[in-house]
């Protein structure tokens, strides 16, 4: 485990002598750190034990320290009274967030000493830029602060934030469903010529991405999206967003250098930027003339480039102005804003927001609710008042009484009893009687049974006491038996920690998509529809499915309530693209004893009803689990998409070649088949092989007629995707891209396919795909796209003129 420093060395801020340059470790406790925070010229460890030490310059204040500077690090007694949870620096200012829920600001003109933000709301989260001070609270409303007296103003947004990142002279803030919203008056904020100003309002060039994280510093900023795509925007001097040549954005713009590499964490520094990904490799770009990318002494990185060797896996970065530093095979620091609100992988917050009144709305979620110690249902009383525990609102709980609906901060709270209660009885490691509920659903959500054996790396062996407090609760020999509980609540942070040495339950160890291998209860194995994606089945964990991925076998724990068991019509599945007696091709939609219903593309298209049917001749694609078919001469082909790789060819795509369209069919032995050229137009009408020419008995008699071929992708280009979530970078005349989908579902009443080449207002245009329900075309004889809401398309204006186009060549430029 090592804290890796690099970049300019003046004002002490690397932590270590040496070649500053070049990445080299700063002799530092690396055990049970929690959060790391780079400013301007100082920088700052937290501890799990909530103590932080700090390093380099403090002419502003912002150590809290006695000296002005300091090369190694040292213990930030200013602090010693608060058990901080999390740190930001900011240029020449930190803040940091109690594990009660306070923030406190330090330095420039906060003072020497902690100014305490009058936030309305327990905090869950800090930030700062170069002279603002920001908290997110409870509730989702951000806190802005640039006044030593603490007080500040309160932003209200449609729907709770849960993080923000700010720059020189704006903020970025991300929403609970992945909407971001801009502040400020910097191009980096992504609203093109618009400025937004004092107040936050929606970032146009990310309408229709799902954010997760912000990151931002001075004159830049970079997003990060829920599908692991990365947007960046404003300077780009020297490569600092890494677009090359590229100059200023105002809009974001995908940086596709990271296409096929999954970022987790990102630093943004004065003029550069480094970005750590989930293989715990390191990249740079922007200005290096004094090695702050990691990537050793240059002018300029314009595009990023791979760190030099750093020792080990990073997991977080932070940067200075000059300087960068990452934490190497250190655990990851938990963002405590998406803790809250339950968007890591893992952990039990999902909110679910109720309106009880027109003035009180309630999260009624389990784990939210869980979160402030109670249970839905708990009776709990008040000043003598009996009540019922509802839901959480904010920091306060929601209790309904024979008077009404009150809220009550936790505190004025005292547990009276719940059903089904296991009552058991210990003392915390700081000498407190505790009650815990024993209650195996209660531990069963967290993966535990309440009489499981478990075992912990430093406390050694021990058990499962129960929950209380929002949390698994356990006792250690090596404690007397006393109670702890992991500081960090996520499934995922639990189970790294803690073993099951011993249960009576039938549980199997897996190893999931997040490294982590967690305690699964083995059930009859079941097919699925979650998400994005397909799967089985095999184990649950709680309020999750363990669901094999069927296309990268991978094991991904997935809520319930996202999963959807695939339904069986005989030897046929929901979701097989089939051919019926009657000559009808569609998408197999619902299944009964009796019949199906099957949605024809035509139908899809025009938003008409599914057709029902009670007898199937062949299938021709199959989603879930494998399959095979028969074409013309006997042989049997693969359909089974899972067989086949996810990002390469699979059974009924449609591909442009340097020949025209062709249709993917199947495998054999190993070998991708597909239509020849000639045949695609018939794909849209039946899909299937034996038919091709239009004329059965004219196909298995002339011998000679070559029906399929081995599939050549060089040069190819997916048109469109039949059975599977498909997106394609599309490029614009302006210089930037366009992210479309291709995928066939997603075309839903749009009239037209990609392929298609229609005619509007007396000139032909190609369909490339959709996006947030507007249909991109490019004109012939034009270089742009352009995009057309369907609905203002009427059958009048849009005329079909060839489905697919000729000029198949305009995908392949």
């Amino acid at each position: 485990m090592a804290v890796v420093s690099a970049g300019s060395a003046s004002g002490s801020r690397l932590g270590r002598g040496g070649e500053p340059e070049y990445p080299a470790p700063i002799e530092i406790d690396t055990n049970e750190v929690i959060c790391l925070a780079v400013g301007w010229r100082h920088n700052i460890i937290l501890y799990e034990d909530g103590s932080a030490v700090g390093w380099g310059n403090n002419e502003d204040n912002q150590l809290g320290v006695s000296c002005t500077e300091t090369l190694k690090p040292m213990p930030l007694l200013v602090f010693e009274q608060y058990k901080l949870s999390w740190v930001h620096c900011g240029d020449k200012i930190t803040v940091v967030l109690t594990d009660s829920g306070d923030v406190y600001a330090l330095g420039s003109s906060y003072g020497k000493d902690p100014v305490r933000l009058h936030t309305s709301a327990s905090a869950v989260y800090c930030t700062c830029g170069v002279g603002m001070v920001y908290a997110l609270d409870s509730n989702g409303d951000i806190f802005v602060c640039s006044s030593s007296s603490g007080h500040g103003i309160l932003y209200h947004l449609p729907e709770p934030v849960c993080d923000i990142a700010a720059g020189g002279s704006f903020c970025l803030a991300v929403t609970i469903n992945g909407k971001a919203y801009a502040r400020g008056t910097d191009a980096a904020c992504g609203c093109g010529s618009n400025h937004p100003g004092d107040s936050f309002v929606a970032i146009p060039s990310l309408a229709g991405v799902a954010v997760s994280r912000v990151f931002a510093y001075c004159k830049h900023s970079v997003v990060l999206s829920r599908d692991g795509r990365i947007f960046v925007c404003g300077s780009n001097n020297d490569g600092r967003i890494g677009l090359n040549d590229a100059q200023q954005q105002t809009t974001f713009q995908q940086l596709h250098f990271f296409d096929n590499l999954r970022v987790t964490e990102v630093g943004c520094g004065d003029s550069h930027t480094v970005f750590v990904t989930e293989d715990g490799e390191v990249y740079g770009c922007g200005v290096s003339e004094d090695g702050r990318t990691f990537t050793g002494r240059s002018p300029s990185v314009k595009t990023p480039m791979k760190s030099l060797p750093l020792g080990g896996r990073a997991s977080f970065v932070r940067c200075g102005c000059f300087h960068s530093v990452v934490l190497v095979d250190i655990r990851r620091p938990v963002h405590p804003g998406l803790l809250f609100f339950g968007l890591l992988v893992g952990t039990m917050r999902r909110p679910r927001y109720v309106r009880l009144t027109p003035d009180l709305t309630i999260d009624v979620a389990l784990g939210s609710i869980t979160g402030s110690g109670f249970l839905a249902g708990d009776i709990v009383s008040s000043k003598n008042e009996r009540g019922v525990v509802v839901g959480v609102s904010g920091d306060k709980i929601c209790v309904k009484t024979v008077e009404g609906l009150f809220l009550l901060k936790r505190p004025s709270l005292t547990f009276e009893g719940r059903k089904g209660c296991v009552p058991r009885e210990y003392v915390t490691r700081a000498g407190v009687k505790m009650v815990v509920d024993a209650n195996p659903t209660l531990c069963n959500a967290f993966g535990f049974g309440p009489n499981d054996e478990i075992i912990h790396p430093t406390l050694g062996k021990g058990g499962v006491a129960g929950y209380a407090n929002g949390t698994i609760w356990f006792h250690f020999e090596s404690l007397n038996n006393h109670i702890c509980r992991c500081k960090d609540t996520t499934l995922g942070s639990i189970h790294s920690i803690i073993k099951i040495t011993k249960t009576p339950r039938n549980i199997e160890y897996l190893k999931c998509n997040d490294d982590i291998e967690y305690p699964i209860i083995i059930t009859e194995k079941k097919n699925v529809h979650c998400n994005d994606t397909f799967g089985e089945v095999v184990g649950e964990l709680g309020v999750f499915y363990c669901v094999k991925d069927l296309f990268d076998s991978d094991y991904k724990l997935i809520e319930k309530k996202n999963c959807f068991m695939t339904q069986v019509f005989g030897d046929y599945r929901q979701f097989d693209i089939v051919k019926t007696e009657e000559g009808i091709v569609g998408t197999i939609m619902d299944c009964n004893e009796r019949s199906i219903s099957v949605l024809t593309q035509q139908a899809l298209l025009e938003s008409k009803p599914t057709v029902v049917i009670s007898k199937i001749e062949k299938l021709l694609c199959r989603v879930v689990g494998e399959g095979t078919t028969s074409i013309f001469d006997g042989r049997v082909l693969n359909v089974g998409a899972c067989s086949f790789v996810r990002s390469g060819p699979i059974p009924g795509d449609i591909f442009a070649t340097k020949k025209g369209f062709v249709r993917i069919i199947g495998s054999e032995n190993g070998q991708i088949l597909c239509t020849p050229t000639l045949s695609l137009e018939t794909f849209y009408h039946n899909q299937d092989t034996s038919d091709i020419t239009g004329n059965k008995e004219r196909c298995e008699n002339e011998k000679d007629l070559k029906l399929v071929e081995k599939f050549d992708e060089s040069g190819s280009v997916l048109l469109i995707r039949y059975l599977l979530p498909s997106l394609k970078v599309c490029p614009l005349a302006s210089g930037g891209s366009v992210e479309l989908s291709i995928f066939f579902a997603n075309f839903a009443g749009l009239s037209f396919l990609p392929g298609d080449e229609i005619e509007i207002g007396g000139q032909n245009f190609i369909i490339f795909g959709c996006k947030g329900g507007y249909l991109w075309m490019k004109g012939v004889g034009e270089k742009g796209l352009r995009f057309y809401n369907p609905r203002q398309i009427t059958s009048e204006m849009a005329k079909l003129v060839a489905r697919p186009t000729s000029h198949f060549d305009i995908f392949l430029e």
